[in-house]
């Protein structure tokens, strides 16, 4: 008999010489085989086991997951064995509904590693789907297709308590706990806690930090720390002795204390109108007093740098500059703890409804740190004036941070001067409400319907180093980011299937910050970019705004993986804005899709010629000043290229063949209302993108963020 040779044929037929030759061997064992019959009956059980091992060795498969958020799933999936990445034409992904497959956005490599990753969007919480991917050749013939089953997670919910411990201002750690008869600290109560207690803080301000968490709590028996129904426990790191003391007055708005704390954060609240002005800490006392600093081989006043307020400190005294007045006018604090809880190695902690202001000292200052901390809740809160609000690093996997508010006063910074090498310890205020550190190995983190302002950078997404495996599955959508001095957010390091979308930014240097977005795939998908250009550093700089950054970076050399732009819109007052701007930068490939991107001063902007892949189409792309593409030579103007309208872009480029030039014609941009109206030429003008807007209204998917609703 002659046998098929296919691998994918040959566990069928070593199954049925293992049938035949069980069969056989009964027949041997009940005495009616003969010595010819056992012969073949061991010659059938050696082709088979031979059959087998080449199936195993040489079949074609393909390992795949399906990681669930709460409303977006990862799909990565394993290079085929015995295939090359040459070979490839198209990893397709699907998604069964209501018994059909739909296709969902394609898989693409991840960095240079043997995997490849797609993302679904608009999923329901705690609900199992069914997947499928398909590994095309180039020419469109399978390969390997596998099915799986993945689930997204529940929403948060906080088990009831099996024990309440009340904290108050007013109580003593020598009570018992009760309602009735409260501790007097947060730090004592956190350390009599077992898991499974609800810690409730009265109103009131509690100067505390740097508070141990002991415990190991489980999925079933949390650690929950949050406010008393109705009230707001205010957690303080500053000290409360320098609040309104008596200062020595060294010279007019300069005064000095004793104080040995290492203050890398300190803020004068002006008693007559609340407004907070966080002050520069200054290399010396002279800075101080003469109200001056060096900055770029000059010697610059303070009103010339922006500096309202600002203090140096010699481990002994602290010395204070005021805005103006007198220090009486001011309530002072300077922080003395350098965070408020740190989460080492520990799991399952929700903290729900508190207050922290004012942390700040040492360095890695920030107001909740977690390391190697899983499975934690941070919502509700409200972040004042702190150097950085939550700092993730190592193995922290399922954090959830949401409902959250921040508030600094660091966006009206000199940007030049915050990162010169003339100011101090002024790094940890470049980090944002959220940073994630290297090493990080951690998936799932949630950052969802926040509200930011003021601050000097909005958040800091992608570490470097990355010491995770295959992908990091991180989803940032529904926040709200308003007035920061520098980028809204920075995805500079590794980002690994990153999920950015529905986000409202608005006034900012620059928007996104993608440099290096390292191995990718990062999904930028219905987001409102806003205004960047409004800001001090293009006001008294002259800095560029532009909505997102490829340029410099860990990795330059490398450059970003593959970036998807899907239904943003960018657009901002600003008269010397760009729609788009690239300056020297490098990265995989550029996907830019049913966009809305407006510039008054050009369109598209490159400050080379020589740009990495970009595959441009059926966006809008506009300026109000008729420059809508240009290449150029910053050293010889002589040698730019200049489009002026969309046939010449199509031309000279490739790009935007079914794209839109013309006004948006929003809803009302005077009001900020960036929806499109009923007359807007983006209406119907999109292209259809599996996963993405399959839920359109009309004849075709709207460009810009906002579907249009008569």
């Amino acid at each position: 008999m002659n046998f098929p040779v296919e691998s994918r044929l040959c566990p069928k037929w070593g199954l049925i010489l293992c049938r035949q030759a069980i069969f056989t061997w009964v027949l041997v064992l009940a005495g009616e085989g003969k010595t010819p019959f056992r012969t073949k009956c061991i010659f059938q059980i050696a082709l088979a086991l031979l059959l087998l091992i080449a199936s195993q060795s040489n079949e074609v498969k393909a390992e795949v997951e399906a990681y669930g958020t709460f409303e977006c799933m990862g799909i990565v999936a394993d290079l085929p064995a015995g295939v090359t990445h040459e070979q490839i034409g198209e990893v397709r992904v699907e998604l069964e509904r209501n018994g059909r497959w739909q296709p969902m956005q394609s898989a693409v490599r991840v960095g240079s590693e043997p995997y490849y990753a797609s993302s679904l969007f608009g999923l329901t919480p705690a609900t199992n789907y069914r997947c499928r991917v398909s590994f095309d050749d180039t020419k469109g013939k399978p390969l390997k297709t596998e099915t799986l089953v993945g689930s997204t997670r529940d929403e948060v919910s906080i088990p009831p308590p099996l024990k309440e411990i009340y904290v108050s201002p007013s109580g003593s750690d020598a009570s018992d706990g009760t309602k009735s008869s409260p501790f007097a600290t947060v730090a004592h109560a956190c350390a009599v806690a077992t898991p499974g207690t609800h810690i409730l803080l009265r109103g009131g301000l509690y100067y505390e930090g740097e508070i141990a968490l002991p415990q190991k709590p489980t999925a079933e028996a949390p650690l929950v720390i949050r406010s008393a129904a109705g009230e707001t426990g205010i957690l303080n790191g500053s000290d409360p002795s320098l609040l309104r003391s008596e200062w020595s007055t060294l010279a007019p708005q300069v005064v000095q204390h004793r104080s040995n704390h290492d203050a890398r954060n300190v803020s004068l609240k002006r008693l007559t109108d609340g407004k907070i002005f966080r002050a520069y800490r200054m290399t010396s006392l002279a800075e101080v007093t003469n109200a001056t600093s060096l900055f770029e081989g000059k010697v610059r006043s303070f009103a010339d740098l922006s500096i309202q307020a600002a203090y140096w400190s010699d481990g002994s005294t602290i010395t204070i500059r005021v805005p103006e007045g007198a220090v009486g006018d001011y309530a002072v604090s300077v922080s003395r703890m350098n965070h408020a809880f740190s989460i080492d190695d520990r799991n399952h902690f929700y903290i729900d409804g508190i207050t922290f202001s004012h942390y700040g000292a040492k360095d890695y200052s920030r107001s909740i740190i977690l390391n190697n901390a899983s499975d934690i809740v941070i919502q509700k809160c409200r972040f004042h004036y702190n150097n950085t609000g939550i700092g993730i690093k190592r193995n922290c996997n399922r954090v959830v941070v949401q409902d959250n508010v921040c508030l600094d006063d660091t966006a009206d910074w000199h940007f030049g001067y915050t990162k010169s090498a003339g100011s101090l310890y002024h790094s940890e205020v470049e980090t944002g409400f959220v940073t994630i550190n290297g090493p990080y190995s951690g998936r799932g983190v949630v950052i969802r319907r926040n509200a930011v302002r003021g601050l000097f950078d909005g958040f800091g997404l992608a570490p470097v180093p990355y010491a995770g495996t295959r992908t990091a599955e991180l989803d940032f959508y529904d926040n709200r980011i308003f007035h920061v001095a520098d980028d809204f957010m920075e995805i500079d390091g590794y980002a690994r299937n990153y999920r950015i979308f529905r986000n409202d930014m608005r006034e900012s240097l620059s928007g996104i910050s993608l440099a290096q977005a390292l191995d990718g795939p990062v999904w930028i998908v219905r987001n409102r970019i806003i205004d960047c250009g409004i800001a001090k550093a293009t006001e008294l700089e002259a800095y560029p705004g532009y909505p997102f950054k490829t340029n410099g970076g860990h990795g330059a050399d490398v450059g970003s993986g593959k970036i998807f732009f899907f239904h943003n819109t960018a657009s901002s007052r600003d008269p010397a804005s760009h729609a788009l701007l690239v300056k020297n930068a490098s990265w995989k490939k550029l996907t830019l899709r049913n966009n809305i991107w407006i510039g008054q001063s050009h369109g598209f902007l490159s400050w080379t010629k020589d740009l990495s892949p970009i595959d441009w189409d059926y966006d809008n792309l506009y300026s109000t000043k008729g420059v809508l593409l240009q290449f150029g030579n910053r050293g010889n103007v002589s040698l730019n290229t200049y489009y002026k309208d969309l046939k010449e872009v199509f031309n000279g480029t490739g790009w935007l063949e079914h794209g839109v030039s013309a006004p948006p014609l929003f809803y009302d941009s005077p009001a900020r209302d960036f929806r499109l109206s009923a007359n807007s030429p983006c209406i119907d003008r999109g292209v259809l993108l599996p996963g993405i807007n399959d839920n359109f209204n009309g004849l075709a998917p709207d460009i810009g963020a906002v579907e249009f609703t008569p």
